[in-house]
């Protein structure tokens, strides 16, 4: 019996590695047709084409402010998306050695998981600044881009409690991002610069 369970781990844990890896490629999938929307959408706001001359310059400016602001707190929060996958991946291999607090770091886990895909049903809805401009009316627009900017900044509390309540259960610290991603690597070099 104890050799089939540890096959049925070792399945899982190589099926959770893999889907972690297809996460992360496709994560990076997003990020980079996102970041290519984003550009194109911030220099056509600058530009003057037809979706801006119902608008008065002062309203222009308001508009491109807040969907800056908005995409500004994405930035911030886009980054973490990869700690969440090691921080997955240390509640599993905990989960596997302590039963005791299996239940409390599956809650930790789904929080996580929430946090993920808030962040990826928010990018997938995301309209660009052209296309809220074709609604043509400024208190439609801010209402939009302000209720998107509370969505990035509910979507960073869940990351920020899932984060903290699985480091307290785990008795560990992720490391502040450092440009680059440590998922799926081994190597070791310092931090502290």
């Amino acid at each position: 019996m104890k050799l089939h369970l540890r096959n049925i781990t070792y399945l899982y844990r190589i099926t959770k590695t893999f889907k972690m890896k297809y996460l992360l490629i496709c994560l990076s999938l997003a990020l980079t047709c996102f970041a290519c929307n984003a550009d194109t959408a911030t220099s056509s706001a600058t530009e003057n084409d037809a979706s801006t001359e119902e608008f008065t310059p002062a309203q222009i400016a308001a508009q491109t402010k807040a969907y800056e602001d908005m995409m500004d707190a994405h930035d911030r929060v886009m980054p973490r998306m990869g700690q969440i996958a090691q921080m997955q991946k240390s509640i599993q291999d905990a989960t596997d050695l302590d039963p005791a607090i299996a239940e409390k770091l599956k809650e930790a886990d789904k929080k996580l998981e929430n946090a993920y895909d808030g962040m990826m049903e928010w990018m997938r809805d995301l309209k660009s600044m052209d296309d809220l401009r074709e609604m043509g009316d400024q208190d439609k627009i801010m209402t939009y881009v302000n209720g998107e900017l509370a969505k990035m900044n509910m979507i960073e509390e869940k990351l920020d409690d899932g984060m903290q309540n699985a480091q307290e259960l785990l008795g560990i610290k992720i490391e502040a991002d450092h440009g680059h991603d440590h998922s799926g690597h081994d190597h070791d070099h310092d931090h502290d610069h």
